[in-house]
């Protein structure tokens, strides 16, 4: 069982092991592999599988308290692949499809565990859930075999539709249901920095302009 797991998973240094707090985070990280790790057993098939464990890559950097289904169910920002751009799209094994397999990938994600789906639709996932995940994805499965966090492909297609569809966006009146149920999203993404220095001052450009429209907006509406 889990705990079994936990206790095979050989410690780094004594000093860790009599750290309480280390400890903690050391069951939790476990607990969420764990969860991953039902992910790949369960029943759900090759593809849905692949695509849950997309999502839940993205999921680890967004906002905890809600991402909206829009974000995921849409292809919207996606491209053809063609570019280069593109390429970074394709090497996430299922973002391109996603859009297909986003509800039975959320349902997968909710039925092991690692999610909420509230009646909205919005997925939320606790932020120490998000931690673990982003722990347990991006090194390798030993103790000794620990590797300094590295950017998921997953985390540069985030980007690349967040770009698409709120910081290039955020000028376009046309467009602001979409872009301001986006926000928050793009927020959480820029404050995970997991992103190059050129993408998050890009999303950082994007968020300035849509709070600066927000102030103004909100002046505009106080003359009134």
């Amino acid at each position: 069982g889990v705990m079994r797991r936990w206790r095979a998973e050989p410690m780094p240094s004594l000093e860790e092991a009599h750290d309480p707090q280390k400890r903690c985070v050391r069951r939790r990280h476990g607990s969420v592999r764990e969860l991953i790790r039902q992910l790949a057993v369960a029943v759900w098939g090759r593809e849905v599988q692949e695509a849950a464990q997309s999502l839940l890559a993205m999921l680890a950097v967004l906002n905890a308290d809600g991402v909206p289904s829009r974000l995921f169910a849409s292809r919207e920002g996606l491209g053809d692949g063609s570019d280069t751009e593109g390429s970074i799209l394709r090497r996430t094994r299922t973002l391109i499809i996603l859009a297909g397999l986003f509800t039975p990938a959320a349902k997968a994600l909710e039925a092991v565990g690692l999610v909420r789906i509230d009646g909205g639709g919005a997925i939320h996932m606790h932020q120490l859930v998000q931690r673990s995940a982003r722990h347990v994805l991006t090194r390798a499965p030993t103790a000794e075999e620990l590797l300094p966090e590295r950017s998921l492909a997953e985390w540069g297609a985030l980007q690349a539709v967040l770009d698409a569809r709120f910081a290039s966006r955020v000028y376009e009146h046309s467009h602001r249901e979409d872009v301001d149920a986006l926000q928050p999203c793009a927020a959480a993404l820029h404050g995970a920095g997991v992103l190059s220095p050129l993408a998050q001052a890009g999303l950082a450009n994007g968020l300035g302009v849509w709070h600066n429209g927000k102030g103004g907006m909100t002046h505009w509406e106080a003359e009134e």
